[in-house]
């Protein structure tokens, strides 16, 4: 006879998140996160840069610490026309890091 057994399996639960902006306390943290999930070492002057930068945060609502962050950059370049006849500027953004920690 074949016995058939069932069990259940908890899915984890993702922590609830706070999304925020970049505190400078908490710096280490970020570094730690991104030595952990992104192949670049980034040099210190990156972590002093940050403020000047759109970073949004993800904060652990049970602990405060850092889950998550994305950094971005935009800045307005100029016309690129073929015959100099457009005059709009041009804003191009990029991602420049985008991580979160395993829960």
């Amino acid at each position: 006879a074949i016995t058939t057994v069932t069990a259940a399996v908890a899915e984890p639960t993702p922590p609830s998140v706070t999304y925020g902006a970049y505190d400078v306390a908490t710096r280490a943290q970020v570094e730690t996160l991104h030595a952990a999930l992104l192949p670049v070492r980034y040099h210190k002057t990156f972590y002093d840069a940050l403020p000047r930068y759109d970073t949004v945060m993800a904060y652990d609502d049970s602990d405060g610490r850092v889950v998550g962050v994305a950094t971005g950059r935009a800045h307005v370049v100029e016309p690129r026309g073929c015959c100099g006849c457009c005059h709009e500027s041009v804003v191009e953004g990029y991602v420049m890091t985008f991580g979160v920690a395993r829960t």
